[in-house]
């Protein structure tokens, strides 16, 4: 699907977005209207470790990509679904989100 679709699949249920091509590199995209702009979720899996970064700005091919796809929390460990839905609350108390 395009990156227009995820985000709008994503918004619905509080999810990150991920390409095909990004397998195995462990990093998704969490889409906000807050001002980190979509977030840069990135996870070290033999640390246990999760990292985020504001201001995602995608490339040309990431905008025309039809490889993405939703991650569906629920999939993750807790502890990761705890980070993301943490990472979310904290923009949408100083902003105006996506979500709602």
């Amino acid at each position: 699907m395009t990156i227009t679709e995820a985000a709008r699949k994503a918004a619905k249920t509080r999810s990150c977005i991920s390409r095909e091509e990004w397998k195995g590199l462990n990093m998704a995209v969490l889409p906000t209207n807050g001002t980190e702009c979509c977030m840069l979720v990135r996870t070290k899996k033999n640390e246990g470790q999760y990292l985020v970064g504001p201001l995602w700005e995608p490339q040309r091919e990431d905008l025309v990509a039809g490889d993405w796809w939703v991650l569906s929390l629920e999939k993750f460990p807790d502890d990761f679904q705890r980070f993301v839905k943490a990472a979310l609350e904290a923009v949408i108390e100083v902003s105006n989100p996506m979500f709602g």
